[in-house]
């Protein structure tokens, strides 16, 4: 049962985070595809064709963990795991000011997205070797606790954003 409740808020908690990324992807497709070049990981003829791709697996990935699926995981881990490599990659070359491309709201490369990202490829890792036996009152419960998780996660990313925020200001002011 516990194995389950963590599977099931573990899924939906990603499906919260993709589906946020994803709204942002879409609605702001020009930013998104301008924060995807600034990375400089793909020739510029290519950065449309990539974020097409990446938009088809992030839906992929909300498909596959709005049913608790083990490949929903797997996609999920990788694709945490491809924007781990591509903002540890800016980093090191010294480039935090692009747009991570990740919500609504511009936010800065830093560490603390490395960790967070970090953080978010065990989840997937471990929930895609989780057994999910969902019932009723198990999806109940699920669903509260994702809630809670995401209203979390949200917490913890608008402090990573106001990070960035303030970072930039204060490189104005010196």
């Amino acid at each position: 049962m516990t194995q389950s409740l963590l599977a099931v808020c573990a899924a939906w908690l990603m499906v919260g985070i993709f589906a946020m990324a994803l709204k942002h992807k879409i609605g702001a497709w020009p930013r998104f595809c301008a924060s995807l070049a600034a990375y400089k990981l793909v020739p510029d003829s290519l950065t449309k064709p990539a974020a097409g791709v990446l938009i088809i697996l992030e839906l992929a990935t909300i498909v596959g963990l709005l049913f608790v699926q083990p490949l929903g995981f797997l996609i999920a881990a990788l694709l945490f795991a491809s924007y781990l490599i591509a903002i540890g990659v800016n980093l090191a070359r010294g480039r935090a000011f692009i747009d991570c491309g990740c919500g609504d709201e511009p936010t800065g490369l830093s560490q603390w997205l490395v960790m967070r990202n970090s953080v978010l490829v065990v989840i997937a890792a471990v929930g895609a070797s989780m057994q999910a036996n969902l019932t009723l009152g198990l999806l109940a419960i699920g669903l509260c606790l994702s809630v809670v998780a995401y209203l979390l996660y949200s917490a913890l990313d608008q402090m990573i954003s106001n990070f960035s925020l303030h970072r930039r200001l204060y490189a104005e002011e010196a």
